[in-house]
């Protein structure tokens, strides 16, 4: 089941690096302004000059350089719920296309899902989450089964935000990677599937099996359409993540099919970057990517992400502001004081770090503004978070 994919990628944590100047003597007596400890997980994306096979073959000779991200951890966080079975990626790009190569550890593997933009979910599945703007606004998803089968979405706003699905299937115009439109000039999304061993799948007689690999292209002009980004060059930062849907599964002594562990009602969610709540839409969370240069001529440390901490001021804005919000009848604030008791990190408001203001325009909702090493963040009460 050949449909494709591919992306080379380097890991390194910026701060075993130089600070930015943006970034040194920023402490307010005991809060770190630079709010190192919520920095998230980051990767290079290094170059290829050619494509990547396309099988989710991870053995293959291809990816045989491009580094493995950190492995997958649970959704929350906790550390006490490490993931049974490990996860891991290989990102690459090229001037046209995104690569990724996952790598599922699994020892049932099983897929009922025959069908694309069906809520594949319901199956055992991987899943892309790429906000290349990060203004959490109009980003992509897309989620693969071990049949190679594709879910791929667009929110318009993270559904927490009263977002909701923009695409060709919900309205018109709208977004589909899988299907060309008057909105879609760019070929569509590839994937491919390799389960090991061969023809596993559905089969418990060949349990304990040793997992899949699953690759995905992405259209780097798909990715960016209806976003403020551009085509990527070297050097530029996007937000994104991952995640693992898994089941557990048990074997029917009749038939000798897999069916869901009914003890267990909810499914496991394991990440690449930890979210702290079971909700991947929460794109301020995920990691982030760098795009590097070609494979053999650059390193694969990552830069640090100066923008980091004026963003993560503006969250603050808009985690106090729901909380606020909610003790008070929906209503918002401009007091930046009262704020400081709602801030989901103790301290980030009353802090010192750089000029906090709040507005409240005459249509509702709230604009919240920092400024801080040398960028002003701006948010809104539907989370849309931009740099001016």
């Amino acid at each position: 089941m050949t449909r494709i994919l591919l992306l080379l990628a380097c890991l390194c944590s910026p701060y075993a690096k130089a600070l930015s100047p943006a970034f040194v003597g920023t402490s307010k007596g005991a809060f770190d302004c630079s709010f190192k400890a919520s920095y998230p997980r980051s990767y290079k994306v290094l170059k290829t000059d050619k494509p990547a096979p396309g099988t989710g073959d991870y053995n293959d000779e291809f990816w045989a350089q491009v580094p493995w991200t950190e492995d997958f951890v649970d959704i929350t966080g906790n550390a006490s719920l490490t993931p049974r079975f490990k996860t891991a990626v290989k990102i690459v790009y090229d001037d046209e296309y995104l690569y990724f190569l996952g790598k599922l550890e699994e020892p049932q593997v099983w897929a009922t899902l025959t069908t694309d933009n069906c809520v594949i979910f319901n199956d055992n599945d991987f899943e892309i989450f790429i906000n290349p703007d990060a203004t959490t606004h109009n980003y992509k998803e897309i989620e693969l089964n071990a049949f190679a089968h594709v879910w791929d979405l667009a929110l318009n706003v993270p559904y927490g935000d009263g977002g909701y699905e923009n695409s060709t299937r919900v309205m018109d115009p709208g977004f589909d990677m899988l299907q060309p439109s008057t909105v879609a000039t760019w070929p569509t999304v590839k994937s491919g599937v390799t389960v090991f061993p061969e023809s596993c799948i559905n089969d418990p007689s060949t349990a304990p099996n040793e997992g899949w690999g699953v690759e995905v292209r992405l259209s780097l002009e798909g990715i960016i359409y209806n976003t403020t980004s551009s085509m990527p060059e070297q050097g530029d930062f996007w937000r994104l993540d991952f995640s693992r849907v898994e089941w557990r599964v048990l074997v029917n002594e009749t038939s000798g099919e897999y069916y869901k562990d009914p003890a267990y009602p909810n499914e496991d969610n394991w990440v690449w970057q930890e979210i702290g709540v079971v909700a991947m839409h929460n794109p301020d969370k995920w990691g982030i990517i760098q795009f590097g240069g070609i494979i053999g001529e650059d390193d694969n440390s990552v830069d640090l992400y100066e923008e980091w901490p004026a963003r993560q001021m503006a969250m603050m804005i808009y985690y106090a502001e729901h909380s606020f919000a909610g003790a008070n009848n929906g209503t918002y604030t401009t007091d930046i004081q009262e704020l400081t008791k709602y801030s989901p990190i103790e301290g980030a408001l009353s802090s010192g770090c750089g000029d906090i203001s709040v507005t409240l325009p005459k249509g509702g909702g709230f604009v919240g503004e920092t400024t801080y090493g040398g960028f002003t963040a701006l948010v809104r009460e539907d989370r849309q978070l931009t740099l001016k």
